[in-house]
């Protein structure tokens, strides 16, 4: 993304602002906080922050205007989602029962154990659906950049992404119990849960793409003569970068 802003980042003057030390300087104690306490995502999170921080701090905030999607997006570098696991079963649990009771199933629920005349079901940590939910989160924040370019439809396209799979990943955990109500509970379980696990996903991600054509704006095109602004060869880069090493 930074490279196909190429042109329009070397149009600009580079101008360093060092109004960032107070952030880096922040994010280094969050990483010491984390070392000392062996929490994991304080350091991942504090070393990706200080990555954009540096970005900024080296180029300055005109640049960084220009480019502010890849720094924001260095967020997803960060590996969180296990925390939300028992919250995401909960969820699909609930989701799961309202759909059996809209198609009149007789259902029971014991926590994130679902009995049906067909057999019981739990909602295991991997039916949480926070893989997907992550990777559907992913891709729609790539393709509200890509095809928006008014604010209100990026954030609502965003937020859509995130409300989809989790009413998505409910409605797959309601058809693997359904199927075992219709059918046999020996086509719910094994690889053939998986399987169809795999299909719905591919399912839904198509759906995410066709959602984005509605209302998509065209690319922008920068409209400047491609020339290089003088003060990326005249800019003192040493101070940046000795404070930046340091």
């Amino acid at each position: 993304f930074i490279y196909q802003n190429r042109e329009e980042v070397l149009s600009l003057p580079p101008r360093p602002s060092f109004v960032l030390l107070v952030p880096m300087l922040l994010l280094q104690g969050l990483w010491l906080l984390g070392y000392a306490a062996d929490i994991e995502l304080f350091k991942h999170a504090a070393v990706f922050g200080m990555l954009s921080s540096f970005v900024v701090m080296f180029f300055g905030w005109r640049i960084a205007k220009v480019v502010w999607f890849s720094l924001v997006f260095i967020v997803f570098a960060i590996p969180v989602g296990e925390e939300l696991v028992p919250i995401f079963q909960l969820i699909t649990a609930d989701l799961t029962v309202f759909f059996l009771q809209m198609s009149g199933v007789a259902v029971y629920r014991d926590g994130l154990f679902i009995s049906i005349p067909a057999g019981m079901f739990e909602v295991a940590e991997a039916c949480s659906g926070i893989r997907f939910f992550v990777a559907c989160v992913v891709m729609g924040a790539v393709i509200a950049y890509t095809s928006y370019h008014t604010v209100w439809k990026r954030v609502l396209f965003f937020v859509f992404s995130m409300v989809m799979p989790i009413v998505a990943n409910g409605l797959r955990a309601y058809g693997t119990i359904l199927v075992a109500h219709l059918v046999d509970i020996k086509y719910a379980s094994g690889a053939d849960h998986l399987i169809y696990g795999w299909g719905f996903f591919a399912l839904v991600v198509l759906i995410l793409v066709a959602f984005s054509r509605l209302g998509s704006e065209p690319s922008k095109v920068y409209s400047g003569d491609g020339s290089v602004h003088p003060e990326w060869l005249s800019v003192r880069w040493y101070p940046s970068l000795i404070i930046a090493l340091i």
